[in-house]
């Protein structure tokens, strides 16, 4: 039995899942297992089918219909065996001591539940939420203005459930659920259902078990050439499978889930932050919407 289970989803990734599939295969750290779950219809499904050949760690999986994102981590979630689990997106990139640090960070803190490295990014460096396209509304860059002053990549959360799910919402930080983490727990967290903002809540969910740590001396490159969120809040939706009344309150339902999740008196402790959540993202749609008319 390796000690970790990696899950790649992957969706017309073949741009990109040559260099992915190198970059984990090139890791310090070596004793791990690949889930490859692929929905592509373009030539993904020839280049994994090779690479699984050439190594039996490889475990290809194929389905014609597209599950979308959500439920591509699902799946190979759910799969996990091993001791620890993480997923990796087919356009991000890890340093080559990327795994070995992150093991090393949560052997040395059992409190610990799942690590990080140091974000970095790599392509388009406009994905501080900036927008070169003419056409961009002054509306959009301000509600664009808003999610970048409130995003902390790098951020660790530790201490009380309460004072961590705090900090992750105020700050704005979900990238554990790239990182490094224990299998025991994961399995404790995964939401099956699809829901906009469903990484956020599987990461509130993961800080219920323990703390979030960063490994310092690793990085977590991530690509931003082809994301999802620069192109539009419809087309995040769209990704995410989400239901006909989150294109109008796309935080609704994240905002039901915290309510149930982590408690009602946490919701009105913190309601300035959900009234503040609510109203960007109504206004992110309507300055979607204005721009898809005026154009």
């Amino acid at each position: 039995m390796p000690r970790i289970s990696i899950g790649l989803p992957i969706y017309n990734g073949e741009k990109y899942v040559k260099n992915r599939l190198d970059n984990i295969l090139s890791q310090t750290f070596q004793d791990f297992e690949i889930i490859i779950y692929d929905n592509s219809n373009d030539s993904t499904p020839k280049i994994c089918r090779e690479y699984a050949q050439n190594d039996d760690r490889i475990d290809y999986v194929h389905e014609n219909k597209r599950s979308g994102w959500i439920q591509g981590f699902v799946n190979v979630m759910k799969k996990a065996r091993c001791e620890f689990f993480v997923v990796a997106a087919v356009d991000d990139l890890w340093s080559v001591n990327y795994l070995e640090e992150n093991i090393i960070e949560l052997e040395k803190n059992p409190s610990a539940v799942a690590s990080n490295g140091i974000e970095d990014l790599i392509g388009d460096k406009l994905a501080n939420f900036t927008d070169e396209n003419p056409n961009t509304g002054k509306l959009m860059k301000f509600v664009q203005k808003c999610f970048r002053t409130t995003r902390s990549p790098d951020l660790e959360a530790k201490g009380t459930f309460q004072e961590k799910a705090t900090l992750l919402l105020r700050k704005t930080q979900y990238r554990h659920d790239n990182g490094l983490i224990r299998t025991s727990i994961l399995k404790k967290c995964i939401i099956k259902h699809d829901m906009f903002l469903w990484d956020w809540a599987f990461v509130l969910s993961l800080a219920k078990y323990g703390d979030l740590h960063i490994a310092k001396k690793a990085t977590f490159f991530v690509g931003i050439v082809d994301s999802v969120s620069r192109k539009g809040i419809f087309e995040l939706l769209r990704s995410q499978k989400s239901k006909k009344y989150e294109y109008l309150l796309p935080a609704s339902s994240f905002t039901v889930w915290c309510m149930k999740n982590i408690g009602i008196l946490f919701f009105f402790r913190n309601i300035d932050y959900f009234l503040w959540l609510n109203s960007i993202h109504i206004v992110s749609v309507l300055s979607s919407l204005y721009l898809k008319i005026k154009n």
